[in-house]
């Protein structure tokens, strides 16, 4: 059993065009004893399984956005799959690429998708190797800090690339600016002025723990062209509009 790409080869094109409108409905199709089975949780995941009743349902917790949680119909299916896949899935999810317009050259994705999966496997031997120092220590501080160790001194000498946003722009008629929230709300990204400020703290305090940084990323919903964060204590808006190097 396992996941399966809806558009490998002889796969049933009927079920990728079934509606699953509700968390927990499925929709399945066999022959002989090969089953395709499409479940959906926060959207729709496609299984394949020669050894499984697909009629066979279960249930399981799931946490909604305002943190309650609701009782949903599970097919055994997937129930075995999230039980043995043990890490294999978890290793394509730390490693998930967020892809720019030079990673879509299938060239340099492989290479990257290496480095990532390498830096993972460290990751793990570090947190069999030194527990504690592990607790406190996500892949992502783990990744960054192997980032700075491995850069070191050294500074790129390209030219760097023209802002998305000039600074014509985001400097002048401030009073025209406006903050916006996308309207579903999900689109969550970090600052850009914290960002920037946690990023040149780190190149000059390399070995200072994320915990102890006076400045750090925050994530916000709220964007000006540039996503902003607004909170008590904040000068990130006045920053963005005002200098030129926040």
């Amino acid at each position: 059993m396992g996941t399966a790409m809806t558009n490998r080869k002889q796969y049933p094109k009927e079920l990728c065009q079934v509606k699953l409108k509700n968390r927990g409905d499925s929709a399945f199709r066999y022959q002989g004893n090969i089953v395709c089975l499409a479940w959906k949780d926060r959207k729709p995941i496609h299984f394949i399984s020669s050894c499984h009743d697909p009629q066979h349902n279960q249930s399981v917790l799931r946490r909604n956005k305002d943190g309650s949680q609701i009782e949903i119909s599970i097919p055994s299916l997937v129930k075995e799959y999230n039980m043995f896949m043990e890490e294999t899935d978890k290793n394509d999810q730390m490693t998930r690429l967020h892809k720019t317009k030079q990673h879509y050259r299938w060239p340099r994705r492989l290479l990257v998708k290496f480095i990532m999966w390498a830096v993972y496997n460290s990751y793990v031997i570090f947190q069999f190797l030194y527990p504690e120092k592990a607790k406190n220590c996500t892949f992502r501080k783990y990744f960054e800090q192997y980032s700075l160790e491995l850069v070191g001194e050294f500074r790129t000498q390209a030219v760097r690339r023209v802002r998305a946003v000039g600074d014509e722009v985001r400097l002048q008629n401030v009073g025209l600016h406006h903050l916006c929230i996308p309207e579903d709300g999900s689109k969550v990204t970090l600052c850009v002025v914290c960002s920037k400020k946690y990023s040149k703290f780190k190149k000059a305090h390399r070995n200072v723990a994320y915990k102890d940084c006076p400045v750090k990323a925050v994530k916000s919903a709220m964007f000006c062209q540039e996503h902003l964060c607004v909170k008590r204590g904040s000068t990130c808006w006045s920053d963005w509009h005002t200098k030129v190097e926040c």
